[in-house]
């Protein structure tokens, strides 16, 4: 049996890059032609788009990629910018002021709203909020793991609820089925938490059996 030992589920996201929804602009350029077929001009359409991109600050060599916790701290820090950044992402129009005086709830529920969905706290506790948006973040860690046996299969795996350790990100991966002949499985990796608060399961390629400690 290989035993590996995680890493601590509640710092995970400090190690993960971060990935922020930007309003990138597209243009497409069509040439315009007379009844006689001859060029007479070009036309610009213009398109706006959401997309989720890695989230980088500075340029060239001084570029870095943040971690999500470093992403977070930013958006909890600089309330102006953190709000121009998601207005950005969603209204074509929105323009920067220099003196941005926003509730820091509003943009935390604008936050939440857009990462994470539904708010589930009390939209008037600020307090509350804040701690709604850094669970969500603190649960966005992910950790990887190659089989240990080399047969090159590997696995995402998302911290529990509790924070106390990981799961497979796949949910079918720990999710219990009956198979043909009746036996029951925890998962297609086998997947079987131990009293001791480690989990032991199966790699799917080669069947070698891991141990997870904490």
């Amino acid at each position: 049996m290989h035993e590996i030992k995680i890493p601590n589920p509640a710092e995970q996201y400090g190690k993960v890059p971060a990935y922020e929804l930007v309003r990138v602009k597209y243009e497409t350029r069509y040439t315009m032609y007379d009844e006689a077929g001859n060029p007479i001009g070009e036309r610009v359409e213009v398109t706006y788009a959401t997309e989720k991109r890695l989230a980088v600050r500075g340029s060239d060599l001084n570029a870095k990629v943040l971690s999500l916790k470093e992403w977070l701290e930013q958006q909890l820090t600089n309330d102006a910018e953190a709000l121009f950044t998601i207005a950005k992402a969603v209204n074509v129009d929105a323009k920067k002021s220099k003196k941005v005086t926003v509730p820091r709830k509003i943009i935390l529920k604008t936050l939440i709203g857009m990462y994470k969905g539904k708010v589930k706290s009390n939209p008037e506790d600020e307090q509350a909020l804040e701690e709604e948006f850094r669970s969500w973040a603190v649960r966005e860690g992910r950790w990887g793991l190659g089989c240990p046996n080399n047969c090159g299969r590997f696995w995402t795996f998302k911290p529990t609820e509790d924070l106390k350790g990981f799961e497979p990100e796949d949910p079918v991966a720990k999710n219990p089925y009956t198979d043909r002949d009746g036996n029951t499985h925890n998962g297609y990796l086998e997947w079987t938490p131990q009293p001791d608060g480690s989990v032991i399961f199966k790699c799917d390629n080669c069947g070698a059996e891991i141990k997870l400690t904490v």
